[in-house]
């Protein structure tokens, strides 16, 4: 969907029926920033921001084969940092947020820049990619299954191995400990399994993420050892 034009034709409520929906700025800027955003469905303000900035809207409908249908809303500014970033849901006139994309990792504690997007959408399932210019591992997307159970999207899983990782990708999918490093043996982080020294190479096998939590499922290269590093 484009910035201010107006969609026919389209079931945007999941009520089955046919609505109109216009995603318009406030004002433009003399430095082509856009400013304020408001969606419009079937003529009705559902969703309304007054100040704030970006260059552009990414939108589109993700419609399940259960016929419930989410609007995937980013409006990205400079870096990519956005007010909207997430999937929304039309509920008693009104957008609401059911998967803030610009807060999956938490607060800022493990990076910033963060953004997502809609992967593939098929069945009752949406797979969706979260990025964040991570502070010890650069930039890294990692990737989610959201499925529709019992009235709500719900992630999948917590744990996936499906990611990418810049600095891996640069060094032939390893990554060389800069100073040594607690491996714990379970997502606990409890127990200590061993400790990286400086120099060490690793292998990220898998990468769990929870409530703005992050830990890394890794192998150390050398003797196979494994554990989490968080």
């Amino acid at each position: 969907m484009s910035l201010n034009t107006t969609y026919n034709g389209y079931d945007v409520t999941g009520d089955g029926k046919a609505d109109t929906i216009r995603i318009s700025s406030v004002s433009l800027e003399a430095d082509e920033w856009n400013v304020g955003l408001k969606v419009e469905i079937n003529g009705k303000k559902v969703l309304y921001k007054k100040d704030c900035y970006y260059y552009g809207i990414e939108a589109s409908l993700c419609t399940l084969k259960n016929g419930k249908v989410y609007l995937y809303l980013y409006n990205p500014g400079d870096d990519g940092d956005a007010y909207y970033c997430g999937l929304y849901q039309y509920k008693n006139g009104k957008l609401k947020c059911v998967l803030n994309m610009n807060k999956f990792y938490g607060s800022g504690k493990l990076g910033y820049h963060t953004n997502g997007e809609v992967k593939a959408v098929s069945g009752n399932k949406i797979t969706v990619g979260i990025y964040q210019q991570n502070y010890e591992l650069g930039g890294i997307s990692v990737y989610f299954d959201y499925i529709y159970s019992k009235g709500k999207l719900v992630q999948s899983s917590n744990v996936t191995k499906d990611f990418e990782c810049w600095a891996l990708e640069n060094n032939g999918g390893k990554l060389t400990a800069n100073y040594h490093i607690t491996v714990y043996t379970k997502k606990n982080c409890k127990e200590k399994a061993f400790i990286l020294s400086e120099g060490d190479q690793i292998k990220i096998r898998n990468i769990y993420c929870k409530s703005g939590k992050m830990l890394l499922r890794v192998q150390k290269i050398s003797d196979k050892q494994i554990g989490y590093i968080k």
